[in-house]
């Protein structure tokens, strides 16, 4: 009977203890959810007002990077010496009927793939232009891989190379190109030859007369831009307006970023009008199931979708992001804070309880003494 009294009592010991540990532990989570999700929603709203800074100012280095690298495709359409030549080629063609003006263009394409030598091709050129040309590629020669001008029917005047074909009248530029009276900017990019395509007018008198096309090293021109990182992990990405990369392979996270159709996290930027605004979006990631959201930004070109517009090509946009072990060091480091801190203060807890419960049975294990005590005739 003693014996299992003992027992009973030193049950009773042991669940106050477990019940003391359990409560702490009941705490530790609680506090450990509350900093999740105070933490996460915090660094999510200063990352990615971050994230969207470096975006803008990332679009912006872009796009001044751009009329930089392409002032000299405009300067040569400027030149008197171009615009001479595009209008004594047009005159050529001038009196032709369509019929005859295809024969002849046919008959051309024919003696340039018959003459696949380079000596010979530069002979249907104009020598003066295409030296010049040679001249200007030069001063940029680690981006500019070639320029030409074209007449308005689509024959090659004057260029820095002599591979492809001499007339570009089914060349997508071309016609794009030929439905505009207005000035404008063509700008695309072949992401397989990694070439970034730029095409402009030349102008003879009031109406366009030909075209000065340039075909640039796009890994090259976007180096010094994108090249730039933040932390160990963060980067800037150009892509395409279903979030695959302009130059490199397609990532998941890229496409599903693209894919928000309504963005609530907006971030205002001076002089950026409605709807070209970044905004900075979180994704579930698939390596841990979704506990860590990768915080990603998006900036479009606004300048250059303008250009684009206008030939109904999709824009463009910058993505910044970030590695979410990087972005979420922080409240990784205080989580595991607390977990090392709540583990002890877990066996403190139950050591206090156990002792509590020691205390709190004294009187107990007393008056079974004294019972037993009675029973035996001890008075």
């Amino acid at each position: 009977m003693t014996a299992d009294k003992g027992t009973l009592s030193l049950g009773l010991r042991g669940r106050l203890a477990i019940w003391f540990a359990i409560g702490a532990v009941g705490v530790l989570i609680v506090a450990a959810i509350v900093l999740y999700g105070t933490g996460v929603a915090s660094i999510q709203g200063t990352l990615g007002q971050t994230y969207c800074q470096i975006a803008s100012r990332v679009t912006d280095q872009f796009e001044t990077h751009f009329w930089q690298k392409t002032s000299l495709v405009r300067n040569i359409a400027l030149d008197v010496l171009t615009s001479e030549a595009v209008i004594e080629s047009n005159n050529d063609y001038r009196d032709h009927s369509p019929a005859r003006l295809k024969r002849r263009i046919e008959r051309q394409e024919l003696e340039w793939e018959v003459s696949n030598d380079e000596k010979r091709r530069r002979e249907y050129m104009h020598p003066q232009l295409s030296q010049r040309l040679s001249i200007l590629a030069n001063l940029e020669e680690d981006v500019v891989k070639s320029f030409s001008v074209y007449g308005i029917h689509g024959t090659l005047i004057g260029s820095t190379a002599t591979t492809g074909k001499r007339n570009v009248q089914d060349a997508v530029w071309f016609k794009n190109a030929t439905n505009n009276e207005a000035h404008f900017t063509y700008l695309d990019v072949h992401p397989a030859d990694k070439l970034l395509i730029v095409a402009v007018p030349v102008w003879g008198g009031a109406n366009i007369a030909g075209f000065v096309y340039a075909e640039l090293d796009f890994a090259l021109f976007i180096k010094d831009v994108l090249s730039a990182r933040f932390g160990q992990t963060g980067e800037a990405i150009a892509v395409d307006y279903a979030g695959v990369p302009l130059i490199g392979d397609p990532r998941a996270f890229l496409i599903s970023a693209l894919s928000e159709k309504r963005p609530s996290n907006i971030v205002p930027v001076e002089g950026v009008g409605p709807g070209s605004e970044p905004y900075w979006v979180s994704l579930p990631t698939s390596n841990d199931g979704g506990f860590w959201e990768r915080l990603v930004c998006v900036a479009p070109l606004a300048s250059l979708n303008t250009l684009r517009e206008i030939f109904s090509l999709p824009p463009w946009s910058i993505v910044v992001t970030q590695s979410p072990d990087e972005s979420y060091a922080a409240l990784k480091e205080s989580l595991g804070s607390l977990a090392i801190a709540g583990f002890f203060g877990v066996i403190l807890v139950a050591f206090s309880g156990g002792l509590l419960a020691w205390t709190m049975t004294q009187p107990l294990r007393d008056l079974r003494e004294g019972v037993r005590q009675f029973a035996g005739g001890d008075r």
